[in-house]
């Protein structure tokens, strides 16, 4: 864990977040509704089934800035606090682009993330996963459980509807949209390290 006074990297600006941006996030969340198409290729699951896993993995094991290198320069990392609401004119448990993930990593792996303290341990169940392909990458839904314990401090579990949209690039895999839907999305709940 770095020590208070480490400097670390600035933060990247963010300067796509805009209407445009607003309307593609809420257009990119009428697909779900449609049935996957049933020709999705065998070998096209199985990457997707991995990385994922790998997604998951990374986060089990708390390494966060590896994570945070999956997502893609233009990204969105998003909770609704209510999924049927348009994003642009309603709360979030978290909305993050690219330079407010890049801060919450920070803020992780320092010393003042107190209410993560003591540090804890993640464990991410996935199943149920559905996959439409789209030009150079895909859109998934999965159904994720993440076991949240902290030394000390009760258990906490989340259970989820996640959605991604991954692009294929010449680094691999990219998270451009990560949408985290907790079934008890209109209750109190303890702080989440990363879903």
């Amino acid at each position: 864990m770095p020590a208070r006074d480490t400097v670390l990297a600035p933060p990247s600006a963010s300067t796509y977040v805009n209407d445009a941006l607003y309307a593609r996030v809420m257009e990119e969340l009428r697909w779900a509704a449609e049935a996957p198409p049933a020709n999705a290729a065998a070998t096209l699951r199985r990457t997707i089934e991995g990385f994922l896993h790998y997604e998951a993995r990374l986060l089990d094991q708390g390494q966060f800035e590896a994570w945070a290198n999956l997502f893609a320069p233009e990204c969105i990392y998003w909770a609704p606090a209510n999924p049927a609401a348009d994003v642009r004119n309603n709360v979030a448990i978290f909305f993050d682009d690219r330079r407010r993930l890049d801060d919450r990593v920070t803020r992780l792996l320092s010393s003042y993330a107190h209410n993560q303290a003591p540090r804890p341990r993640l464990r991410h169940l996935i199943s149920n996963i559905e996959i439409w392909p789209i030009e150079n990458g895909a859109r998934v839904l999965s159904s994720q459980i993440v076991h949240q314990h902290r030394s000390g401090r009760h258990s906490v579990v989340y259970v989820s509807g996640v959605g991604h949209t991954l692009r294929k690039t010449d680094e691999g895999w990219r998270i451009e949209l990560k949408r985290i839907t907790l079934v008890n999305f209109d209750e109190a709940l303890e702080p989440p390290t990363l879903l």
